[in-house]
């Protein structure tokens, strides 16, 4: 199977000829330290010249034997106002303005447009009618599609992007409780820009849209049960309806304890998360006993591999994929991406045995 293939089989419930895998860098300085060639593909930072590089990326997704291709952002696009060795200062088409530290590698807003409160309808937002917003998207897409990859393009999720881009997390907590009509003006904000920007994304022939949604602390979620079938679910499943009209997927990364809203994200029609794992006390097994029916699981693989010995890497590792290989619906991807703390010598035992189980999926799923 091709990549591609491999992906779709997953997303359709058919057998594939391996487990696929969509491993991720997170964190800058860990792309530097194990794919120096490639740094500026993945990980967070304003490096657009390198996420052009459609052949570059090719490379680099053999390398790692990837499955999964980015072929661009939607996003709000960033204008570097300061960088230095330490940190980068940018700021968003509406305003917002974020810090980025290098190492250790962490982000704070600086300036949100709504943070003293103000109309949303007055955040000024691009105009996504410009269709040079898409061109290099298009051209990703068919470039990625032709060699095979299943391909995904980025665009803001909902509670992520309201509190991200618009308004402080904290205060619009409050909002949505105390100001129901304000919270959904500021979301709304967003997921119209959202919304608009995935009928144009649909055009270019992207295989699945994925947004940033993050929705759980370790131990718990940011928002109760209530709130996100209130404020967030009806915008993911108008997400999916228009994915799925399109013959494209969803998928939603999520950080955190979400098994409260398990369900309630299913009935969404999200096709697929991420990057669900140990670490934010989710149990692999009983997790796909319940959903490998109604969506892909991506995850399972701890955000401490890089503490972890060999020996325990490689029986962390075995574990999950035999996990994954008995009840399919399944994509290897670790939690918090490589981290810079990981060895070489465990980087490379985890690509060279993670690719020698995922290609021997039966033999440790039987």
């Amino acid at each position: 199977m091709t990549p591609r293939e491999r992906v779709l089989a997953m997303l359709h419930r058919e057998e594939p000829d391996r487990i696929p895998f969509f491993e991720d860098f997170f964190d800058i300085e860990a792309e530097e330290k194990f794919i120096p060639r490639y740094a500026g593909l993945i990980a967070r930072g304003t490096r657009p010249a390198a996420r052009r590089d459609s052949a570059l990326m090719v490379e680099m997704l053999r390398f790692l034997d990837r499955d999964v291709a980015e072929a661009g952002s939607a996003r709000l696009r960033t204008t570097l106002l300061r960088e230095d060795e330490h940190e980068q200062l940018v700021q968003y088409e509406n305003g917002a303005i974020w810090r980025y530290t290098r190492r250790p590698a962490s982000s704070e807003a600086v300036c949100l447009p709504l943070e003293d409160g103000g109309d949303p309808a007055s955040v000024p937002m691009p105009d996504l009618r410009d269709p040079e917003r898409y061109t290099e998207i298009r051209e990703a897409v068919s470039f990625l599609k032709d060699v095979q990859y299943f391909t995904i393009v980025k665009l803001h999720g909902f509670f992520s992007g309201a509190h991200y881009l618009f308004r402080p997390f904290d205060k619009l907590l409050m909002d949505m409780v105390a100001d129901e009509a304000y919270a959904d003006a500021i979301i709304a904000r967003i997921g119209d820009h959202t919304l608009a920007c995935t009928e144009a994304v649909l055009d270019t022939g992207a295989d699945c849209l994925f947004i940033g949604d993050d929705l759980g602390s370790s131990n718990s979620l940011l928002i109760s049960p209530a709130l996100y079938r209130r404020f967030i679910q009806p915008w993911h499943a108008r997400l999916a309806e228009l994915c799925h009209a399109r013959g494209a997927f969803l998928h939603v990364h999520s950080h955190g304890h979400i098994l409260p809203i398990m369900d309630d994200l299913a009935d969404a029609g999200i096709d697929m998360m991420d990057p669900l794992g140990p670490t934010d006390g989710i149990d692999l097994d009983a997790l796909l006993a319940k959903y490998a029916g109604r969506m892909v699981i991506a995850g399972g693989v701890s955000k401490f591999i890089g503490r972890m010995s060999l020996p325990e890497l490689d029986t962390h590792l075995r574990q999950v994929i035999a996990i994954g290989a008995r009840h399919g619906s399944f994509i290897l991807r670790s939690e918090g991406g490589i981290p810079p703390e990981m060895s070489h010598e465990a980087f490379r035992f985890y690509l060279e045995n993670g690719k020698e189980y995922r290609e021997n999926w039966q033999a440790l799923r039987d």
